[in-house]
């Protein structure tokens, strides 16, 4: 008398758990940049780390132009504080070159803003489920890249073989082997 086994199926059902569609942020179609390479189905991912970059190169430049414009008003900060110091101009051109470097440390700021937007980042630290994309493929704002799974509470359902109903009872302890290899044990 032989017996058939199967292996349980094992779900975790939408309404319980965190579960997390990562989408780009960047305001316009972007691609996937090199980044993708990084990261796989089953890796552990932190709250605030990069799951994905997507490619901005004229983003990335005007972060270099805005970082060359700053340099170029600090030095002439540099230069009117020291003619000022020596009489030699007014307190007005002075003020007015502070002003434009205020203004330069902003822009930067602004380009940074908006190249931060080339990167997907965690809400939270959990494991990647899938990853939608592939390196150098066009998607459009909003449109899912990774599914982000929480460990923290993990729930599970299973079904059992009638078989095996008789030998299982509420508090018992199971183990589950999730898709990177780790394995865990929980009631």
């Amino acid at each position: 008398a032989g017996r058939t086994e199967h292996e349980p199926r094992v779900s975790v059902p939408e309404d319980h758990g965190r579960r997390e569609r990562a989408r780009p942020r960047a305001p316009r179609d972007v691609r996937v940049g090199p980044a993708r390479d990084r990261i796989h189905q089953g890796d552990a991912v932190e709250a605030g780390a990069a799951v994905m970059e997507t490619e901005g190169p004229e983003l990335v430049a005007a972060v270099a132009m805005a970082e060359a414009a700053l340099t170029q008003r600090q030095q002439e900060v540099d230069v009117a504080e020291k003619l000022f110091k020596s009489g030699n101009t007014a307190e007005l051109q002075l003020i007015g070159q502070r002003a434009a470097l205020a203004a330069a440390e902003a822009q930067l700021s602004q380009a940074k803003a908006r190249a931060d937007q080339l990167t997907v980042r965690a809400p939270f630290a959990g494991v990647l489920d899938t990853v939608d994309v592939e390196l150098g493929e066009w998607v459009q704002t909003g449109t899912p890249v990774a599914t982000l799974l929480s460990l923290d509470p993990i729930v599970i359902r299973a079904e059992i073989s009638e078989l095996d109903v008789g030998n299982v009872k509420v508090g018992d302890t199971a183990a589950l082997r999730l898709v990177d290899g780790t394995e865990m044990k929980g009631t």
